[in-house]
């Protein structure tokens, strides 16, 4: 770790010399099943780039193109095209009917958009929960319907794990809640890792690593390592299926915060996605800063949604606390 930190290795050229063992044994370890190959960056917004820049290259060698993927020559800006996601409506269970209709709009959109583009897309990319616009969800079916849907297009299917990835829904990865018949082409992953990168099939990294998508950093090191540390304490600890417990709990408890104080406890989603768990209150400002002032740290999303995001050690007995203040806040408020 000392040399690590010391004298930092320019990875994309000369990586150290157990470079490929530390990943073997660390982030390979912890990657989505199916995806044995992994390419390392150094933050979420870079392991996103180069995992849209590697199905470029991929789309690149299906059919002629104009331009090099070759880092800082020739790399084309391009118009975003965006497909909706489904918009919930809540509870769930009673409107079952409804939000089954609205992801059906969206598969339908979506085909539709694929269409018009007229074979020029590379790949659909897509968060396990929309994290950044208050935390919105769809269900498995939805993912499945879109990873078919994207098959049959011929469009690579990436997952964003930067803000989902490494345990806080209850599962290691977020899209393994899917439950896909084959894994997405490529998986971002994320933040909590403290390191950065993609993974995916060798189809995809095989192509990338030949043509050139590098820099020269490539990742840390000192990342790396100590991603596999974590690793290694999520795994001896268990702290996934901690998660999923104590996230099952706080989402029933919060539950029943939205029967007594449903002014303030709007749409409460997140159920059995560990304490990845969000719901909307309109006076959320002064519930955030009441909390603060009690010890209770979170988070706003979005115009009006609250968020938790707390770390993979919260137990019960820290869920218990958190439920307590945050009654005494809706409280104070009423």
């Amino acid at each position: 770790m000392v040399r690590a930190i010391a004298s930092r290795p320019a990875l994309g050229r000369f990586p150290s010399a157990d470079y490929a063992d530390l990943l073997k044994t660390g982030t390979l370890k912890a990657a989505p099943q199916g995806l044995n190959q992994v390419f390392t960056a150094t933050t979420g917004s870079d392991a996103n780039e180069k995992a849209y820049k590697a199905a470029c290259i991929w789309k690149g060698t299906r059919e002629p193109q104009p331009s090099k993927p070759i880092h800082q020559f020739d790399v084309p800006a391009f118009d975003w095209l965006v497909a909706p996601l489904p918009q919930f409506q809540y509870p769930l269970d009673q409107f079952a009917t409804e939000n089954a209709a609205e992801e059906k709009r969206c598969l339908e959109e979506t085909e539709l958009v694929l269409d018009e583009a007229n074979d020029t897309v590379a790949a659909v990319v897509i968060e396990p929960v929309q994290a950044g616009g208050s935390d919105n969800h769809a269900s498995p079916a939805f993912f499945r319907g879109l990873r078919a849907l994207n098959k049959r297009k011929s469009v690579l299917t990436i997952a964003d794990e930067v803000q989902t990835g490494v345990g806080a829904t209850g599962k290691f990865w977020a899209h393994e809640h899917w439950n896909l018949p084959s894994p997405p082409d490529m998986v971002t992953f994320p933040k909590t890792a403290q390191a950065a990168g993609f993974s995916s099939a060798t189809l995809v990294y095989g192509l990338t690593s030949r043509t050139g998508s590098s820099n020269t950093w490539v990742g840390d090191l000192v990342r790396a390592l100590l991603f596999k540390a974590i690793y290694g304490e999520i795994e001896k600890h268990g702290l996934v299926e901690q998660t999923a417990r104590i996230g099952s709990h706080l989402y029933r408890e919060l539950e029943a915060l939205a029967d007594k104080y449903p002014q303030n406890v709007l749409n409460p989603r997140g159920k059995d996605r560990g304490t990845f768990i969000a719901w909307d209150c309109p006076r959320r400002e002064e519930v955030l800063g009441q909390a603060k002032s009690k010890g209770v740290n979170m988070g706003g999303s979005g115009d009006a949604a609250i968020r938790l995001r707390p770390m993979l050690v919260f137990e019960r007995h820290h869920a218990d606390i958190f439920l307590d203040v945050l009654e005494g806040v809706f409280k104070w408020l009423s």
